[in-house]
């Protein structure tokens, strides 16, 4: 819900929601993502954007800080990686990936994955 309602507030102006989903890595992967055609975040912010405390002012929107931290450690505790990718005034593109079969992969394990 939070990640939903950040692309949101990213278009005060209107854009675009896209949400994606697709299977990887033979099917062990399901992978959700949500692009919009916000404000884009910028380089500097986008390796703070998940730290507990962190809320970007820039939509004149102060939030509690917690959102994206809380989506980050939900996602990890099911084994799972988030990745943001911004370009300014482009918007944001935000992919969750999460095994499928549960005790597919710990929590904390590193996994690579290629796009397509």
């Amino acid at each position: 819900h939070n990640l939903l309602t950040n692309a949101g507030r990213a278009m005060p102006a209107g854009g675009t929601l896209t949400l994606r989903t697709r299977r990887e890595r033979e099917d062990a992967w399901i992978a959700v993502e949500i692009e919009d055609t916000g404000i884009g975040i910028p380089q500097e912010m986008q390796e703070k954007i998940f730290r507990i405390g962190f809320s970007d002012w820039r939509n004149g929107q102060k939030g509690s800080g917690l959102g994206l931290y809380v989506a980050r450690r939900n996602v990890e505790n099911h084994g799972g990686r988030i990745e943001l990718t911004s370009t300014v005034g482009q918007g944001t593109t935000i992919i969750i990936r999460l095994p499928i079969r549960p005790g597919h992969v710990s929590p904390g394990t590193t996994q690579n994955f290629t796009g397509g």
